[in-house]
């Protein structure tokens, strides 16, 4: 269900404790595919929405 990715609540709680920048990436891993989306339709809802979907192979840099 595309609701799912409105603001949740450990995001909001991270970003009020200043564990979470504000223009940190969040990436949802393991998101139902019961047939709702497909990735890229599924992705570009996300990103929307301040999140981007994880995918097999993914490589990222974190910053310290």
């Amino acid at each position: 269900c595309k609701s799912r990715f409105s603001e949740h609540p450990r995001r909001l709680r991270f970003r009020r404790s200043g564990l979470l920048k504000d223009n940190a990436r969040v990436y949802a891993t393991h998101p139902s595919h019961e047939g709702y989306l497909e990735h890229d339709e599924l992705d570009r809802y996300a990103t929307d929405h301040g999140y981007r979907i994880a995918f097999d192979g993914l490589a990222l840099t974190i910053d310290g």
